[in-house]
């Protein structure tokens, strides 16, 4: 997860599968500055809808510690649906 190895992936390269299956590390389409990360950033999937054309990918930091969740769909071209900055416990 995080920033290994994601640079010059393409997320529709990704998709020319059959589309997101849960567990699977997959590249951000899109940066999300709120998120701190760039476009191509890994993430994993954490749960698959519309047959697999969406899913809820987990980011986290090279530490293993969640910053969000992003919900990304792959139609018409991967894009970014909605994101969930993960709050800190006090």
């Amino acid at each position: 997860m995080g920033k290994m190895a994601a640079r010059g992936t393409d997320a529709r390269e990704v998709l020319a599968y059959e589309g997101y299956r849960e567990l699977d590390l997959v590249p951000m389409p899109e940066a999300i500055p709120d998120l701190g990360i760039d476009a191509g950033f890994l993430g994993t999937v954490d749960h698959v809808y519309k047959g697999g054309r969406r899913a809820d990918v987990e980011v986290s930091d090279d530490e293993g510690t969640t910053l969000g969740y992003v919900t990304v769909e792959a139609d018409p071209e991967p894009h970014v649906v909605a994101y969930y900055i993960e709050e800190e416990d006090y």
